[in-house]
């Protein structure tokens, strides 16, 4: 059987359900999964037409390199690239891209704060519902995560000075705000520093400040990278050597044919350990509400009282 051939049938009867390294997966996973693949292919084709280096990341390079696919239990993709790279395709994506998907981030919509770019099906509804807790008003379809690698100092120092710096300027975001201001004396000065840090610079002043020290470490020039814009990215599972960064091969993503880097067994080994081995998890993205029939304005409208004025901000 050819590759086409072989291809078609795996696009052919992707949304049957399925038994996959001993867990069940629904035809309802499977349309989601759907969506997300569709949404790939189209990141793939814009930056193979510019040239933009990427791969798979976290537990999308686990599923491909230990599934051939999806994670049996995951419920996205992650998508990482050089800085360099990543720059280049977030000014490139919003004139690349069918008028349904969004590249959404802090610079696009000011009721968005993370700190990555997101790749949205404006069709679909894929709500956590912790941003409908905080009145949020941003595209809530479908998504895919984009991040960039950043160069990471070798000096402990330099390093802890990066992470400081970053979580002060974070502090500025709403719910990182809210968040110190529930806590002690102390949080309550650094949350109203965050307020007043928050309306002298706006969304796009805090997007720059909090970009500014990474676009000076270039991934290029040091022996450690990682993605650093949250909180979360410093655990030292996921700083990895650049070197293992520097060749790719394909590898089959489901129905599709993507890139990872050659080294995949070492970055996978730094962050999950004894990778190979199967142990059942769940989403780590908390409480989410996904249809891939409606789309996320209906969903909050019908079912937690938005109103269509609501969506008129940006």
């Amino acid at each position: 059987m050819s590759d086409v051939v072989a291809e078609k049938n795996l696009r052919q009867h992707f949304l049957e359900p399925e038994v996959r390294g001993g867990t069940s997966v629904s035809a309802e996973l499977k349309a989601l999964w759907k969506v997300l693949l569709d949404m790939l292919e189209e990141i793939q084709r814009v930056c193979e037409k510019h040239g933009l280096e990427w791969t798979l990341e976290g537990g999308s390079l686990l599923g491909a390199m230990r599934h051939g696919g999806f994670i049996p239990w995951d419920d996205d993709i992650d998508v990482v690239m050089p800085r360099k790279d990543y720059d280049r395709l977030v000014k490139i994506l919003p004139s690349e891209l069918p008028s349904y998907y969004e590249c959404q981030s802090t610079l696009t919509d000011r009721d968005f704060h993370i700190p990555h770019i997101m790749i949205r099906d404006s069709r679909t509804t894929g709500i956590d519902i912790s941003h409908v807790k905080w009145g949020k008003r941003f595209n809530m379809g479908i998504r895919i995560d984009v991040l960039a690698l950043d160069g990471m100092p070798r000096s402990a120092f330099v390093r802890g000075l990066v992470k400081r710096y970053m979580s002060i300027v974070n502090c500025a975001l709403p719910h990182d705000n809210a968040a110190w201001a529930s806590r002690s004396f102390r949080g309550r000065i650094k949350a109203l520093f965050g307020r007043v840090l928050w309306m002298a610079l706006g969304n796009k002043g805090i997007y720059w400040l909090r970009e500014l020290p990474l676009r000076l470490l270039p991934m290029c020039k040091y022996e450690w990278c990682g993605s650093l814009v949250g909180r979360n990215f410093w655990h030292p599972h996921s700083i990895r050597k650049t070197e293992w960064f520097d060749e790719y091969i394909k590898v089959p993503f489901e129905y599709l044919i993507v890139p990872v880097p050659k080294e995949y067994d070492k970055i996978l080994t730094q962050q999950f350990k004894n990778w190979k081995t199967p142990v059942k998890g769940r989403s780590y993205h908390g409480e989410l509400i996904y249809d891939v029939s409606k789309d996320w304005k209906t969903t909050l409208i019908e079912k937690y009282g938005y109103k269509e004025s609501d969506f008129k901000h940006k």
